[in-house]
């Protein structure tokens, strides 16, 4: 799975390394390390839709792991909308060059960052529009 932290400047986000979801007691051990060592605060969880808007194969798996990470971890979960970013994250990779045998996490990882920015730059819009008071829309 992809994972990807905002900077402390809120604009820009950097990519983790991969964290395989497979088996679930390692993938939370290793998410668990992440949180702490970041002092996570909030959560973004990909959610896949289709172009159409609606939801996808995998929105089911998405929900349950922003469910099961706010409870695990007592801090706001949100879902995104991931459209485009694998598409976008493989186009980028493709254009530098990255060698087809990392090109998974590779993608993942970039996919990842992709979806922080979105977000970030969602709530930074939010935030100006409403006067700076935090609000947000989701």
């Amino acid at each position: 799975m992809g994972v990807a932290i905002a900077g402390s400047t809120g604009i820009m986000a950097t990519p983790l390394p991969f964290l395989p979801a497979r088996p679930a007691a390692r993938f939370w051990s290793l998410l668990d390390t992440v949180v702490q060592e970041n002092q996570i605060q909030t959560m973004v969880v990909g959610l896949p839709l289709h172009a159409s808007g609606i939801e996808g194969d995998g929105a089911g798996r998405a929900r349950l792991l922003a469910n099961q990470a706010s409870e695990r971890y007592g801090f706001c979960v949100e879902l995104w909308d991931e459209r485009f970013t694998t598409a976008h994250a493989r186009r980028l990779l493709q254009e530098s060059g990255i060698s087809s045998r990392d090109e998974k996490r590779s993608i993942d990882s970039l996919a990842a960052t992709l979806l922080i920015e979105s977000w970030l730059q969602r709530r930074s819009a939010s935030m100006a529009g409403s006067g700076g008071t935090g609000a947000r829309e989701r």
